[in-house]
């Protein structure tokens, strides 16, 4: 007999159960581990992207409070800021962050990438892992701010005498009609919210020398060589002085720069006051803060028998203090009231001719033309240019927005001066002929204007999204 021999069939091999439950496990279990790998890496990146944007709204908030508001400035503070807080390089590689100010928008938003490396997601070929964030403050303001606003006047002669070339007559007349136009503005649109002052200004400035304010002192002439008192009684507080070759000089409200150390500061009026000059530095009488009725005729005035060079830190210094509580002005609002918008608006040609001229703090500070003396503390225009870049930063960091107006023509290192002086580019203007001078102050005068009703410095930043 033949046997046959039996073939198994695919019927009974897939009917076949035998092992399969080890095998399901050992799938299960593989799958499980890596679920659970993987929610590890997920848990950590969740952890990286919450210190992450902690870090981002931080230095948003941190950037969005700089009261200077000057892009540059807001976005070195905002990355310094990320970096100081952010991840420790064991947990992630972070780049440096991406800040950018929007001034038209008033916001500052901070972005940053983190790169992880991951530890069970490499089984699914997911070496690392980019977490990204973004956070933006903004500090506009929810009600309209109170405005104190402080125009400082180049009254000297490179402005006074010069002509705009499209109508041959002379520059200051035209900018002080747009000036005048320009307070009237926004006295219009903000009311009793708004206050301003005038300070023009040549190598000096002046106040009424019958009603001086306090942190203005006898000290120019006082022990000077040749110099003796020839008032009764002493020590010359009128300011009567009888000098060699019999010269009598009585002071006329001119003040000079105070000693080097705080030529960029308005700190310790009483401490170190501001010196008197004797002679004549062209009746540019300063008007402290009062509303529009008390100021816009000030501007009739600021041009009319100017003498001497242009010396910017002086202008811009009494500009801000006018703006502080402080002597020798005391009107304004501290700067640390959240809603009170401080405005200088500095108008010049930019161009500086002068420099001080110290021999001590007691005896004799003064502003010379550059080459007509010796003992000028800077010797050059461009160390007087940084004079006023260094001044220009310690208002903005006192909370003050700058905005500049260019006048006629000047040189590209006066036109950048402007410009680096103003808070932001946007707030700097140029105006070189008559034709042109209308527009400009309007568009100013609405750029203020939105300022303070968007809240100028009303309190805190907030962050948006």
């Amino acid at each position: 007999m033949t046997g046959k021999r039996s073939r198994p069939s695919w019927k009974s091999f897939l009917a076949d159960t035998s092992g399969a439950i080890a095998i399901l496990a050992g799938i299960t279990m593989s799958l499980l581990v890596l679920a659970a790998g993987t929610s590890l890496d997920l848990v950590r990146a969740h952890d990286i992207r919450t210190e992450l944007q902690g870090a981002a709204d931080a230095a948003a908030l941190a950037a969005a409070s700089q009261t200077s508001r000057n892009s540059d400035r807001v976005e070195i503070d905002g990355r310094a800021y990320f970096q100081a807080n952010g991840i420790p390089a064991s947990k992630a590689t972070v780049t440096e962050p991406v800040v950018v100010h929007d001034t038209a928008a008033q916001t500052v938003t901070v972005s940053a990438t983190a790169t992880m490396d991951t530890s069970f997601l490499r089984i699914a070929d997911i070496d690392t892992m980019d977490i990204s964030v973004t956070a933006t403050a903004s500090y506009r303001g929810t009600q309209s701010a109170n405005a104190e606003i402080v125009l400082a006047v180049d009254g000297s002669t490179s402005v006074n005498q010069t002509l705009w070339p499209d109508s041959r007559t002379r520059m200051n007349i035209e900018v002080i009609n747009q000036g005048t136009a320009f307070i009237t503005q926004v006295d219009t649109a903000l009311g009793s919210d708004a206050k301003f002052g005038a300070v023009p200004f040549t190598s000096y400035v002046q106040v009424n020398a019958a009603t001086a304010p306090a942190g203005i002192q006898d000290i120019s002439l006082k022990g000077a060589p040749n110099c003796s008192c020839a008032q009764t009684p002493a020590p010359c507080e009128g300011g009567n002085y009888m000098c060699t070759g019999g010269l009598q000089s009585f002071w006329a409200g001119c003040v000079g720069p105070r000693e080097a150390s705080l030529l960029a500061s308005v700190s310790n009026a009483a401490g170190r006051p501001y010196p008197r000059v004797y002679g004549d530095c062209g009746f540019l009488r300063m008007t402290d803060l009062a509303p529009r009725s008390g100021t816009s005729s000030i501007l009739n005035s600021v041009y009319i028998n100017t003498v001497g060079n242009t010396f910017i830190p002086s202008g811009l210094i009494w500009a801000w203090n006018m703006l502080t509580p402080e002597i020798p002005f005391t009107k304004a609002a501290p700067n640390t009231d959240p809603n009170v918008m401080k405005v200088v608006v500095l108008i010049s040609d930019g161009i500086n001719s002068a420099s001080p001229r110290y021999t001590s703090y007691s005896i004799k500070a003064d502003v010379m033309a550059f080459g007509s003396t010796t003992g000028l503390h800077y010797t050059s225009r461009a160390q007087v240019d940084t004079l006023t870049r260094t001044v220009c930063q310690n208002m903005k960091d006192y909370g003050i927005k700058i905005y500049s107006v260019i006048v006629g023509p000047s040189d590209e290192a006066g036109k950048q001066l402007l410009r680096d002086c103003a808070s932001d580019s946007s707030m700097s203007y140029q105006v070189l002929t008559r034709a042109e001078t209308a527009g400009v102050f309007a568009t100013l005068g609405r750029a203020v204007i939105s300022a303070a009703q968007n809240g100028g410095g009303s309190g805190p930043p907030v962050l948006v999204r």
